[in-house]
Order: structure tokens, then sequence, then C-alpha cells
């Protein structure tokens, strides 16, 4: 059997060589240089690469659909701005994979093209919804090559020249907002055992200051006894040793010396919690010297890292408490930001959605329950607009033991003479 051909169009050798590592054994890769080799007898899908300044798949993406209108076709890059997202799958592209990817998600999607896609192109739609509704995304997607050097330059600007650099290459990948996720060299980490991934989680929120043998056993096994608990750890730093050397038997992920444990500091790790801090870090300077609509972007960029509560599939150990509360704090207020932006704009849809997500994670503020009042008023929809103003108060009631403010209730009053 020939495999299947794919065509990469605009790609550099970073995500060439990545994509060649992740592509399934019953496809072949070929990259071209110009799309005038291309051919749609030849090729059962074109993966077009969009990472501006650098290359602009959406120029790559109009002509080749000029050309070739029935050949299927992905595209891959580091996150864009929102509103290109929305184009490129109003232009009719079957995919976004933010790069890097693990080989699954590759594998998928072309998995799906040789089976549905040219009989039922509909099927696709299906993901707009979660895009256009600010769906929150993986920790992989990322703005450049590499941001893991976030947590020692504190910005997520990198050089053209590091931005090209073809040496680039993430060891690590760590997802903590939301369920704890870990790519190895761009293959999922194989977890198990509550305890162990605990533990792991810890060594990465540390990354990369080392801690101290007994801090990880006053913290994991401060009831067992000494010789207990540290044979206890032993056996969990082992099993991750082990996880770890499934994927990359070469690599010494988790070292110890002068009685501490730690996440190698030689290799590059990229963890969604410094994705998330400069950019928001970055929104608020922007916000301050040019205003909220220089901002959006940065804010749009921070919310899209926070897939969840930090490390919420851990429960709520006593050491996540903190830190949890902060994150959480922190995306609340670019939500808060980002739907006052919208809603002056008279982009209430957008808006209402930004306003629900902040009502999920803390049902009492006041200030978001109006601005959702207001766009279903705005919308025409006053039944949910006095709804909105009973949970409010309930909300409010149960939990803070207050009423209504007078700004709050003198809008419920003018929707409902409205």
């Amino acid at each position: 059997m020939h495999p299947q051909k794919l065509a990469l169009i605009g790609s550099n050798s970073c995500i060439e060589h990545h994509i060649r590592r992740q592509i399934p054994l019953t496809w072949e890769c070929s990259t071209l240089k110009d799309i005038g080799e291309l051919s749609q007898d030849k090729f059962l899908v074109a993966l077009i690469c969009h990472h501006p300044p650098l290359t602009n798949g959406l120029e790559l993406f109009i002509k080749v659909k000029q050309a070739f209108p029935g050949l299927p076709i992905l595209v891959t890059g580091p996150a864009p701005p929102a509103n290109d997202i929305a184009e490129i799958f109003r232009m009719g592209a079957l995919d976004y994979l933010f790069f890097p990817f693990p080989s699954e998600e590759l594998a998928n999607s072309l998995q799906k093209i040789t089976e549905e896609a040219q009989s039922k192109p509909a099927h696709w739609w299906g993901k707009m919804p979660s895009w256009l509704g600010w769906c929150k995304t993986s920790f992989i997607t990322r703005p450049n090559h590499s941001l893991a050097v976030l947590k020692f330059s504190g910005s997520p600007f990198l050089t053209k020249q590091e931005t090209t650099s073809e040496a680039i290459s993430i060891d690590i990948q760590a997802q903590l907002l939301g369920p704890l996720t870990v790519l190895v060299k761009g293959q999922s980490l194989p977890l198990s055992g509550k305890k162990a991934k605990s533990l792991l989680a810890f060594l990465l929120d540390r990354y990369p200051k080392p801690v101290y043998r007994d801090l990880l056993i006053e913290h994991f096994w401060k009831d067992a006894q000494p010789d207990s608990a540290r044979n206890c750890l032993n056996v969990h730093i082992h099993t991750l040793r082990r996880a770890f050397a499934t994927i990359a038997p070469d690599m010494e992920v988790i070292t110890f010396e002068n009685e501490c444990y730690s996440i190698n500091p030689a290799l590059l790790v990229e963890r969604d919690i410094d994705c998330f801090q400069a950019y928001w870090e970055n929104g608020r300077r922007i916000e301050q010297e040019s205003g909220i609509e220089a901002a959006v972007d940065k804010y749009y960029q921070a919310f899209a890292y926070y897939r969840g509560d930090f490390l919420e599939d851990l429960g709520y150990e006593e050491w996540t408490t903190w830190e949890r509360e902060r994150y959480k704090e922190e995306w609340l207020v670019i939500l808060n930001r980002l739907s006052a932006h919208f809603f002056k704009k008279e982009k209430y849809s957008i808006c209402l959605k930004l306003c629900q997500e902040a009502l999920v994670r803390d049902s009492a503020l006041e200030e978001t329950h109006r601005r959702l009042m207001a766009c279903y008023h705005q919308l025409g929809m006053r039944d949910k607009a006095i709804r909105q103003f009973q949970k409010c108060r309930d909300h409010l009631k149960e939990e803070l033991s207050v009423l209504p403010g007078r700004e709050t209730t003198n809008l419920y009053e003018q929707i409902l003479t409205g």
C-alpha cells in the first residue's frame, strides 16, 4: 500500500522537523517551496504554516484554495490572534493545529480527512462555535517557538533571531492550569497515581528551583515514620523517572543533588503558568501606556491559557491553595476587562460569553451580573435579563449576605419599565 501524501507549505525547518516526527507511518510528507509544485492528484491534503510575520498562512491559504478548491487544508502555527482563527475557519480550513502538537492530534485530523472530509465537509464546522466562543486553548498553544524564557526575561516577545532559530526545541511542556498534562518531546507523558502526579506537579511548580528532600517528605508524607516516608519518596521518584524513560530514555529529567530534587535545569521547559503570567503582565503594561484597545490581544492570549483552576484534577491540596486563588483572581480580572471592552464596542454576544465564563468560577460578582443583564437587554432578551437579576440577588444573599447595589437595582428597574 502506497503512503498517502501530505504537502507542507510555508514551513520553516523547526516546524518541518516536528511534523516529520509526528506524522503517521501511513503518510508521507513533502515540503513544497512553491504552490506551483502542488498537485491535487498527488497530494491528499495540504498543511499550511501560519506564523506571522515570518509566514502569512492566510495569503497562502487563499492561493491554494483558489488553485485547488477541493483540496482539504489544515493549518498549523503558534497561537494567532482570535480573528485569524475565525478567518481561517471561515475560508474553509478543516482544522488548526497549535504548534507543537502531539502526534495523536495530527493523526486524528488526517484520519478524519481520509474518512469524512471530502464527503461530509460540514462535519468540520462543529469546531467553529468553540473558537468563535473564545474557547480556552491547550498549553501547547504558543505565540513563539519557545516561551520557556518567560520566567527569566519576563516578556513574551522574542527577537526575530530567536523566533527563527532552528536550534530551539522544547524538551518538556507542562500544563498546570486545569488538569495536569505534560508533553515530553511532543508526546504525552503517561501519568498514573495521584501521589506521583502531585509530586511531579510540585517539582514543575517550583522549576527551576531545587526542592529539599525533607520538604517533599513534609508535604506528602508528614504523618509517616521517617524511614517509611523516605522509602515512599524514592518509590514515587522512581515511578516518575520510569515514565519519562518510556518517551526519552536518554534524557535525565529529575535530578538529585545536595539533598535536593529538581526538574533538570539544563532542559528547556515551558509552563503554561509562565505564558499566562507574561501575557497578563504585558497586557496591564500596555493598557496603562496605550489603553485597553491595544491590550486586548495580550489579555486574550492570557485568557486562552487558563484551561481551568490550578491543578484542579489533584483536588484541593494545601500547597496548591494560594496559587490557585491567585491565578483565578487574575483570570477574573482579565475577563472583566475584556467583557467591559466588548460591551463598549457593542459586541454583546462576545461580552455575554465572557461574563458567563466568569460567573461559573465566581457567582457573586455583582458587576459581572449587571453587565450580563445589560447584554441580554441590548440583545432584546428582556426575560433573561430579569432572570439574571434574580440570580444575582440570590447569589449575593447566599454567599455574601448582602443585597444588590443601587446601580444594579436601577438597571433592573429600567429593564422592567423598558
